[in-house]
């Protein structure tokens, strides 16, 4: 029976590893359960701001932390209001929200596209989600704005010998060529 339950806590552990690493963004759509209280049990959406509104505690920030440490926030905040003791705050995210980029310009099919499921895409590997440079497209100048903070960048990608990320929100644009 002893075996039986390392077992089932080794397993539960690995599931929770897995999860606990997972940022939490915007529009995520997350389950909540604390240990035998049914009226903590449920769906959560976390809003633009980053927050869900949890029973008892109302609205709590989870957006930017990885499941372990917003269950650990959500917990801390229960106990420091008295409502419970020790209870065991478990979070998933059931439905993770779609992350978006864009390119534009001179590349044969310009237009909103959505990550790879790894959460990763570089300069390269965007424009290449546009089938590529058309034929009036400048490789030289290809511009990235940065949706977090609006600086642009701009890369001769002919040039380039490390890849450069693409974030959530970007605009890439390819410039035209001047024949």
């Amino acid at each position: 029976m002893r075996t039986l339950a390392v077992l089932i806590f080794t397993a539960f552990t690995s599931f929770a590893i897995a999860q606990d690493s997972a940022v939490i963004k915007k529009n995520d759509k997350l389950e909540i359960k604390v240990s035998g209280e049914e009226d903590m049990t449920g769906a959560l959406t976390v809003g633009s701001d980053g927050f869900v509104s949890v029973n008892y505690i109302g609205r709590i920030k989870v957006g930017d932390l990885n499941v372990d440490d917003a269950a650990t926030r959500i917990r801390a905040e229960l106990i420091k209001k008295r409502y419970f003791v020790d209870p065991q705050v478990s979070l998933n995210i059931t439905s993770a929200a779609k992350l978006f980029f864009t390119v534009i310009g001179q590349v044969n099919k310009g237009d909103t596209f959505e990550f790879p499921a790894d959460g990763k895409i570089d300069l390269m590997a965007a424009i290449g989600r546009a089938q590529g440079f058309n034929k009036i497209a400048n490789p030289s100048k290809v511009t990235i704005k940065r949706a977090k903070g609006g600086a642009k960048e701009t890369y001769d990608t002919k040039k380039l010998t490390d890849p450069v990320p693409i974030f959530p929100g970007d605009v890439v644009e390819v410039a035209e060529s001047r024949f």
